[in-house]
């Protein structure tokens, strides 16, 4: 059996409690402290059924005190619970605002020149990491607020993610094209370099095959000479006009053949020069 006088003691300690708990001087009350509170109140309504009062009055007075400050209590703790929601509600849909990305706007306009886009990226990075402490800030305070509270969070969450994977999926998107581009523009290089190769080569070629030409129609050119040289020494040496006139029409077509072999070896000297200048200038 307990004294109603030990009773009425406990009951001052809980309005005590109580009054520390609702109106706390450094921060907030916390669920330990709360959950101390209400056992401390179990505890108390079990006394209840042992307790020994002298008057009736008494316990009904004690009775009505204890169940004052149980209302209290409830009403304080849900009331620090609904400003800890609020606060908290507050605070993330802040962070998920700075953190949030319009991709609407930009998808109206018609292009977005590199620099900027470039700044948008660096922007987005900084917006990921604040979505992402948002994402630690909600986990780590969820169990402080009302189920209202962490339903709209949620879904202003799902709308921020969201916004970010379009984001991120035009990123992906614009950067494949910039590698389609820088591919194309690769291989109409490679192209162009390979046809370079090509016609050097053949310009080369060519070179060789006028150089062959020239060496042959200079060996061609020294022959016809040495044949003009012994049909002259012939006409020096003959004896019979008939042979001397015959001799000279022959050194007259030699000579006339000269004259073509010689002007083709202009030609040739002129080819080859005109190869090799193309050559000296050329840019691989």
């Amino acid at each position: 059996m307990i004294e109603g006088t030990k009773l009425d003691e406990k009951i001052d300690r809980l309005e005590d409690k109580l009054h520390l708990a609702a109106h706390p001087i450094i921060g907030d009350t916390t669920k330990e402290q709360w959950d101390e509170i209400f056992e401390y109140m179990n505890e108390i309504q079990a006394d209840f059924k042992e307790v020994r009062y002298q008057q009736k009055s008494d316990r009904e007075q004690a009775w009505f005190k204890f169940n004052g400050l149980r209302n209290t209590a409830f009403e304080s703790k849900n009331e620090q619970f609904e400003d800890k929601s609020k606060f908290h509600y507050k605070e993330l849909l802040e962070r998920l605002y700075q953190a949030d990305y319009e991709w609407r706007l930009d998808s109206i306009a018609k292009g977005i020149l590199w620099g900027e886009f470039r700044v948008k990226v660096e922007t987005m990075k900084e917006r990921g990491v604040i979505l992402k402490n948002a994402g630690t800030y909600f986990r780590e305070n969820k169990h402080e607020m009302t189920k209202t509270h962490k339903a709209e969070v949620h879904e202003r969450f799902q709308e921020v993610k969201e916004a970010h994977d379009i984001f991120w999926g035009r990123v992906r998107d614009y950067r494949e094209e910039q590698n389609e581009i820088y591919e194309e523009r690769k291989q109409a290089k490679e192209e162009k370099r390979q046809k370079s190769v090509e016609i050097k080569e053949r310009l080369i070629s060519n070179k060789e095959n006028l150089e062959t030409s020239l060496s042959k129609s200079q060996d061609f050119l020294s022959k016809l000479e040495n044949q003009k040289d012994n049909l002259q020494n012939k006409i020096d040496e003959a004896y019979s006009d008939s042979f001397k006139e015959r001799h000279e029409g022959w050194i007259s077509e030699v000579e006339d053949k000269i004259n073509e072999v010689e002007e083709q070896i202009d030609k040739l000297k002129t080819w080859i020069k005109e190869i090799e200048d193309k050559l000296d200038k050329w840019n691989d």
